[in-house]
């Protein structure tokens, strides 16, 4: 079963030459990329009008250390609350650029590696994180297939239990991993203790470290945090 486009004519232009065009700007804008194998991207998932030139910086550096079986796409799940790792098993993501195939091969692969991985189409059905990301592979990678999984409850057991499963699925094969950025937001001069210290501690006993920390207006307070690897 093909899952229909969730934000294609709001996020991002509707028609494959209007959106044709827009990515082909933005990765011409992009400056050249550094050399080397590129193996995992961070990548935003905000309208293309506002994540557009830093996707293109990121997918134009993996175009340029191509080829690839897969991409394997984990984003987080905006609009449907659930314990573990939702799987799209089979089928496609359609896009205004043409459908998306989903190595189904993979994502069985990934599933028995790991138990925090089920199918769940319903959440994956509004969802934009990884839907976001699909105008640049269809444009720079066209042929390269996608494994869609979406977390949950952003939790340590969780983030934990499915590196674990990508580290020993995805050596075998030449593959993009692609991840969004974690996001927490809150609002200026709470009284009731939520703050950047407060965050940034329950994110470090999580296994998370914050590298970015911003005020986004009058109102908000935001930061950014990513997996902390281990070392060696």
């Amino acid at each position: 079963m093909n899952r229909a486009a969730a934000v294609a004519g709001t996020w991002y232009p509707g028609s494959p030459g209007a959106l044709g065009r827009e990515i082909d700007a933005y990765v011409s804008d992009a400056e050249a990329p550094p050399r080397g194998v590129v193996s995992a991207i961070i990548a935003p998932h905000a309208g293309l009008m506002f994540s557009g030139p830093v996707g293109a910086y990121a997918y134009k550096a993996a175009a340029a250390s191509t080829p690839f079986d897969a991409a394997v796409l984990v984003g987080p799940s905006h609009f449907v609350a659930f314990d573990g790792v939702a799987l799209y098993p089979d089928g496609a993501f359609e896009t205004p650029l043409g459908p998306v195939r989903i190595d189904a091969e993979l994502g069985d692969a990934i599933r028995a590696a790991c138990d925090v991985v089920h199918p769940f189409h319903a959440a994956h059905r509004r969802e934009h994180s990884l839907e976001m990301q699909l105008p640049f592979l269809k444009r720079l990678l066209p042929d390269v297939p996608i494994v869609p999984l979406l977390m949950g409850f952003q939790v340590r057991a969780t983030i934990v239990s499915l590196a674990d499963a990508l580290g020993s699925v995805l050596p075998s094969r030449r593959l993009l991993a692609e991840r969004s950025r974690l996001w927490n937001v809150w609002q200026k001069g709470r009284r009731d203790g939520l703050n950047g210290n407060f965050v940034r501690e329950k994110a470090l006993a999580m296994g998370l470290v914050d590298y970015k920390i911003c005020s986004l207006d009058g109102v908000w307070t935001g930061m950014v945090f990513a997996v902390k690897k281990a070392r060696g």
